[in-house]
C-alpha cells in the first residue's frame, strides 16, 4: 500500500480518521516487531557468551 499520485484516498471525515488510525497502527506494529526481534537477538547472544551482562 502506498500513498501517492493517483491512489484512492478517503474523502469522508470518518474515512480519514480510520486511515490515520490504520497508519499509526502500522507504525506501532513495525516498532513492536523490530524491538522484539532486537531483544531476542540480544538474549541469544548473551546466552551464547557473545555479549557480556
Amino acid at each position: 500500500m502506498t500513498i501517492g499520485y493517483g491512489d484512492v484516498v478517503p474523502t469522508t471525515t470518518l474515512g480519514r480518521i480510520i486511515a490515520v488510525l490504520r497508519g499509526l497502527l502500522g507504525v506501532l506494529m513495525t516498532g513492536v516487531t523490530t524491538g522484539s526481534t532486537v531483544y531476542a537477538i540480544q538474549v541469544a547472544a548473551q546466552r551464547a557468551g557473545l555479549r557480556p551482562r
